[in-house]
This record gives structure tokens, sequence and C-alpha cells, in this order.
């Protein structure tokens, strides 16, 4: 059979309760971790980047799916104009090769080989860097902080909830910049990121698939 606990034990336990609920709530937590460019190697650890700490929410989720929306249209654009510039880029070749022979190495011959690969090079290399929502975390952003030599960050004064951690980082300019869910309580919050369980912010409106990973 239990014994009762006195009245003394029970009022501490209960301010003990209290103090913790009270900490959590004033932002007592933190999240610290490593930035990894690959594998987690340490010469992998990514230095002096940003990383940005945003908590989820549904007015955060809005401002993305609206800004993903637009970006959809935008990707339409930029596809018919990279359609554009392979139809040009493949005429201009076919009327080089043409006069090759006629002309060797003559200007024209060089102007329309110039011609035809610039427009090849500009529907290869479209940069996202314009259309990634990474000005969505910004804006949104509640703590900031930077990697230090050894690719270590710490975001301090978090209170208890839900958020992503968004390292300013991209593997080249045409890859987005990965969002982590990550759910702080109380105490501190290891987080090392280094592409796995990251998503783009675009996939971040279809949360119901990345609940598990939010409760890491």
């Amino acid at each position: 059979m239990r014994q009762a606990l006195p009245p003394t034990a029970r009022r501490c336990l209960a301010l003990l309760g209290l103090s913790l609920g009270v900490a959590a709530q004033l932002g007592c937590g933190s999240v610290e971790g490593q930035v990894y460019g690959g594998d987690t190697t340490a010469a992998s650890r990514v230095p002096d980047v940003d990383v940005l700490l945003v908590r989820r929410s549904s007015a955060l989720l809005a401002s993305l799916k609206q800004f993903c929306l637009d970006e959809k249209a935008d990707e339409a654009r930029r596809d018919s104009e990279r359609a554009r510039l392979t139809r040009k880029s493949h005429v201009l070749k076919d009327s080089a090769a043409v006069i090759f022979g006629l002309e060797y190495q003559s200007p024209r011959w060089q102007r329309l080989t110039a011609a035809a690969n610039a427009a090849s090079d500009s529907s290869d290399q479209m940069s996202i860097l314009g259309n990634d929502p990474v000005a969505v975390a910004e804006e949104n952003a509640l703590r900031r902080a930077r990697t230090d030599s050894s690719g270590h960050y710490r975001l301090t004064d978090v209170r208890a909830g839900s958020y992503f951690v968004v390292p300013l980082v991209r593997e080249s300019a045409y890859s987005p910049v990965l969002w982590y869910p990550t759910r702080v309580v109380i105490g501190t919050k290891r987080l090392d990121v280094n592409g796995d369980d990251g998503w783009a912010g675009c996939y971040l409106t279809k949360m119901d698939s990345i609940e598990a990973s939010a409760r890491r």
C-alpha cells in the first residue's frame, strides 16, 4: 500500500512542476548542434553560416503555401523560356553546321556557335536562388545564430513549441535551403543537420507527412 506524501513534499513537487512550466514558457530552452555539408565528418562541417529558428504555425504555413503557389506559376514561365532557348540553340547550331564547310572558322560561324552555346547554357543554368522560400524563413525567424569555425551553432532563449531550424546553406545555386523540423520542451535540444531529415520549404505545406520527424 502506497504511503501518502507529506504536505511539505507535495508542495515542493507542485512548485517544481510550476517552475518547469514557467521556465519552458519564458524561454529557457535552446537548440544546438553541428551543420554539415554532407557526411558527418569534421571535414564536412560548415563554418560562418547563419542558422534561423522559425516557429511552426498556421500563419507560417499559409505564407509558405502562397509563396509556393506563386513559384509554381513562375516555374511554368521558366519552363517556357527554357524550351524557347533550347529551340534557339538547336536552330543556331544547325545554321552553324550548314556554313561550317563553306566558311570554316569565319566570323559569322564563330558568332553563330557562340550564340548557340550561350542559349544552351542559359537553358541549363537557371538558378532557383530567387525562387526558394528562404525569404519566408528570414521574415519569420525568431532567433538567429552563426556557426563557429567548427560548424557549431546555438540558438538560445527558446520557448517550448514546434520549430524549424533553417541553416542558410545550399549545395549549389540549384539546390534549396533545407528546413529541419524539431520540438523544444526545456533544456538543450541537440540537432545536427547534414541534409538528412531536411525539407525544401515548398514541401512543408504537406505537414502530415513530417509529423514524426517534428517529434525528434
